[in-house]
């Protein structure tokens, strides 16, 4: 049987109540749900197959004054703790 739930973190509840066997979705927005249930036994019972390709994000800029101006304030920012909690928080 197939059923599509629209949710996310409803998929992510109703694979580990074993209503349901399989989810497919982004393992990061997965990673996240499953953090945010509080849920940490379970995690050694998940398998994780990539079936789809990669396609990392890109960000684009118009000039060349406002990409450099992200790139100096991004490089700071990877200095800080909130960096750090951010990476914690969506387990990047």
């Amino acid at each position: 049987m197939f059923i599509q739930v629209a949710n996310e973190e409803k998929q992510v509840d109703l694979l580990l109540l074993g209503r349901i066997d399989i989810v497919v979705m982004d393992i990061k927005i997965f990673l996240y749900y499953l953090n945010k249930l509080n849920i940490s036994e379970k995690k050694s019972d998940l398998q994780f197959h990539y079936i789809f390709p990669i396609s990392p994000s890109r960000i684009a800029f118009k000039n060349s004054d406002d990409m450099n101006a992200f790139n100096q304030t991004m490089k700071k920012y990877k200095m800080t703790n909130n960096h750090q909690e951010l990476i914690e928080k969506y387990n990047f």
